[in-house]
């Protein structure tokens, strides 16, 4: 519902709107994939997953900065709308201004995995 919610606000305001897929589209020359992300996520939520070492792993860091990278281009390009990858202090540091929304979601354990691992919503 979320991303719904977020298309149909960017088409009002006349902004870019840019989820995983999307922005891994602009830097292609990573060579960082959707399948990339989901194995790296799924690896994260297992049960008993050490979230410490996951996060210095070369493969976290590959994606973060896939995502960093995208972002930068997306953000360039003007107003738009970041679903779930970029954190506050991220596009200020860019020297831009932003809003930030959060929504509610039902699954908890999932939610406390991306909590944890914000570096794939935001490394730092």
């Amino acid at each position: 519902m979320g991303r719904m919610v977020a298309v149909r606000a960017c088409e009002r305001a006349g902004w870019n709107y840019y989820d995983s897929p999307i922005l891994l589209d602009l830097v292609p020359e990573l060579g960082v994939t959707m399948d990339d992300v989901d194995a790296f996520e799924a690896k994260s939520a297992a049960e008993g997953a050490d979230l410490d070492a996951l996060r210095k792993s070369a493969e976290y860091a590959r994606i973060a900065d896939a995502f960093r990278l995208a972002a930068e281009r997306a953000i360039g390009e003007g107003p738009c709308l970041i679903h779930d990858r970029v954190s506050r202090e991220f596009v200020e540091g860019l020297g831009k201004r932003c809003v930030v929304a959060m929504t509610y979601a039902t699954d908890r354990p999932a939610m406390r995995v991306r909590a944890i691992l914000t570096a794939l919503c935001w490394a730092q």
